[in-house]
């Protein structure tokens, strides 16, 4: 419910929002489908496993979800703006799911069972999740009806990005971090050396 409230907060469509939320719904009931089937028992790291799949599942889709609210206002044609986002983010999203899978799957290095199966799923489920949003979404957005796209990211055009707090606030942060680039990066690197020493004389 709160996925669901953010998202709806931020696009204002409940119909298109309930796409990445249907992606993890089903990434969850499949890959607790075949935990169960494959024999793995229910305990206290695998009833994890949702807790993990869940807000993994939902982000590509709100990539795709925020790249189409920016890009539907200048294409005015949901196919149009939907092929452009999907070639936009097609690759960056199977790298993350790609580093995500890995990072999980290497739970398996780890000799305790319960973790191993934990860590197997999440892995699982993190790549259905990624098949789901890249299947499903776009077909679920090219299957609502056009007067559903009303209105849809024109309150957000390029031009009135800067009529906000964080949109002013935003690329002078963004501006400050270029300038500022050498400061940054001995500062945290002055803050590392401090916390290893710390830790290794406390």
């Amino acid at each position: 419910m709160l996925i669901f409230a953010l998202l709806w907060f931020f696009f204002r469509n409940v119909t298109l929002v309930f796409s990445p939320l249907i992606v993890a719904m089903l990434s969850v009931m499949i890959t607790m489908g075949l935990m169960i089937i494959t024999g793995n028992p229910v305990h206290v790291l695998t009833s994890m496993v949702p807790i993990f799949i869940m807000p993994i599942a939902v982000l590509d889709g709100i990539h795709i979800l925020s790249e189409f609210y920016d890009r539907y206002p200048q294409y005015g044609d949901r196919k149009k703006a939907i092929r452009f986002v999907m070639a936009e983010l097609a690759k960056p999203m199977l790298l993350t799911t790609i580093t995500t899978a890995i990072g999980f799957a290497a739970l398996n290095l780890i000799p305790l069972p319960p973790l191993q199966v934990l860590g197997t799923f999440v892995c699982i489920g993190v790549i259905i999740a990624w098949l789901l949003t890249m299947t499903l979404i776009p077909a679920y957005i090219i299957l609502m009806p056009e007067h559903k796209f009303a209105n849809f990211g024109k309150q957000h055009s390029r031009h009135q990005g800067g009529s906000t707090l964080l949109g002013r606030l935003l690329p002078k942060v963004g501006q400050a971090s270029t300038r500022l680039a050498t400061p940054i990066i001995l500062l945290m690197l002055v803050v590392g050396a401090v916390s290893v020493w710390f830790k290794t004389y406390s």
